[in-house]
């Protein structure tokens, strides 16, 4: 298992913002684009809660990603990356935090500014990386 402490937030803040650093890291994008994305998306569905696990849904899948359930219930992300990760990809972990969003990178090491391998996921994206 790896992790490596991953932070692109300017201010170098580690709570309240998982799902726009976890997102910046997974379009390759920096953190206030990642920011603004997101809000302005849920704006013009006039949504307000932008880091809801549902509007978090809708914008991964309007961006051409569809969340997957992991394979079975109760599985960690460490389990989830030794069982089911594959090289080669991005993930993008929904753990039950209650909402925490986490990047697997493509050597299969949690990216983050806190190391969730011990976490229960509910949820996943991926995208293969070209």
């Amino acid at each position: 298992m790896g992790f490596i402490y991953y932070n692109c937030n300017p201010k170098q803040m580690h709570v309240r913002d998982c799902v726009f650093r976890a997102l910046s890291y997974f379009y390759d994008m920096p953190w206030r684009e990642a920011v603004t994305r997101i809000v302005n998306y849920n704006c013009d569905l006039g949504q307000v809660n932008f880091t809801h696990i549902t509007n978090i849904t809708n914008f991964m899948a309007a961006n051409g990603y569809e969340r997957h359930k992991p394979p079975r219930k109760g599985m960690t992300v460490q389990e989830f990356i030794d069982e089911c990760a594959k090289e080669g990809n991005i993930y993008v972990l929904n753990t039950i935090h209650p909402l925490h969003l986490t990047i697997i990178d493509e050597k299969k090491k949690v990216n983050d500014t806190w190391d969730c391998s011990d976490r229960v996921m509910k949820y996943y994206w991926f995208r293969t990386i070209k």
